[in-house]
């Protein structure tokens, strides 16, 4: 079975479920935000991860990169983010990586995504690959796909082979332009289905 067929089959199986929603992509122009979302979500607690995106995005300074930098020095990451561990030191790592390259807005983080050779810079550094750069994408707003556990889970229900990540992003990207729906959207709409599937049902 080839990608193509292995996309139409999802495909399929995504239309079979009778509780599976498409979930519009809202994208975020704030780039602390977007960092802070990045680099923690890896491994960790989404309700967690959002607390934090939550609390910079109320820093209208650290919109930018520059003024995020600024913010981030100026209370330190780990007090700012009220996180342990390297993860906060990432962030601004990483966001120091962006001001040296002229990266200052999400609009320049998108063009700067967007150039072929970029991405492999940021995967060459430290905690950082493919699904961090794949979400950073999508966050930027740029339709991406991003492979977590969940996708992974989703094709083993669906009794998909694949091998990798890569393969599996493929298939992914097949099953948006066979299903119609944007890329964002889908690997939205995948999360929050294998999310509450995984939680259960709620108590009434």
């Amino acid at each position: 079975m080839d990608t193509r067929e292995k996309a139409k089959r999802l495909a399929d199986y995504l239309r079979g479920l009778n509780d599976f929603e498409i979930v519009r992509e809202e994208y975020c122009d704030h780039i602390g935000a977007i960092l802070v979302d990045a680099i923690l979500q890896a491994g960790a607690n989404y309700d967690a991860v959002k607390e934090r995106v939550d609390k910079i995005k109320n820093f209208s300074a650290a919109r930018t990169t520059s003024g995020f930098i600024a913010l981030a020095k100026r209370e330190s990451i780990n007090v700012l983010l009220c996180w342990e561990g390297r993860k906060p030191r990432r962030v601004l790592t990483i966001a120091c990586f962006f001001k040296d390259e002229g990266v200052n807005t999400v609009s320049d983080l998108r063009r700067w995504l967007e150039a072929p050779n970029n991405p492999e810079k940021l995967i060459a550094m430290d905690g950082i690959g493919n699904k961090t750069v794949d979400y950073l994408k999508k966050l930027a707003g740029i339709p991406n796909t991003a492979i977590d556990r969940y996708w992974y889970r989703l094709l083993d229900e669906a009794r998909i082979p694949h091998e990798g990540y890569s393969e599996a992003k493929q298939i992914a990207d097949l099953t948006a332009e066979e299903t119609g729906i944007d890329k964002a959207s889908l690997d939205l709409g995948v999360w929050w289905y294998m999310r509450k599937k995984s939680r259960g049902p709620s108590c009434s």
